[in-house]
């Protein structure tokens, strides 16, 4: 190189560095909330390519049901909130140039799901064999040879 490239080249670079500073300024806040108004803390968020619903990105409402994406590229994006017990919400979408610095969503309002259980069955199944300190227990009814079989037989098939 020469003396005259020389300050060419480091222009070149810091102005290369300078616009992608300036590229990766982007940023989408908004918040969540329930239907009176409260935050909801640590509901998902994530950030939705709008053409085909990708990720981008995702995160975690704060204490104050705040969320920030940050350094996000020109595009067309979505945003999602959802949380356990709660309906999922999409936002407008939201057009980013790379002129935007921030954009500020309207909070995202969840409501309440209600599920409700119609019956609830705990079933627990006892094993063939059981090895106790005095004794093996045979539990007749786990087993398909036995069925049908009388006492005697059962003994006979059972180990032991």
């Amino acid at each position: 190189m020469t003396k005259r490239t020389l300050p060419s080249v480091i222009c070149l670079m810091l102005t290369s560095c300078l616009f992608q500073h300036v590229q990766a300024q982007n940023q989408i806040a908004g918040s969540v909330r329930d239907i009176t108004d409260k935050p909801l803390s640590f509901a998902t968020v994530t950030l939705l390519n709008a053409a085909d619903s990708s990720l981008v990105r995702g995160a975690f409402s704060t204490n104050e049901g705040s969320f920030l994406f940050e350094n996000l590229p020109a595009g067309s994006f979505l945003c999602s909130a959802s949380m356990l017990g709660f309906e999922q919400v999409f936002s407008k979408t939201v057009v980013l140039t790379e002129k935007s610095t921030r954009v500020d969503l309207e909070p995202a309002v969840l409501k309440e799901t209600a599920a409700t259980l119609s019956e609830v069955q705990v079933v627990a199944k006892r094993p063939f064999l059981e090895q106790k300190i005095d004794r093996t227990v045979v539990n007749v009814a786990n087993s398909i040879t036995n069925a049908g079989g009388t006492a005697l037989q059962v003994l006979q098939r059972s180990p032991g």
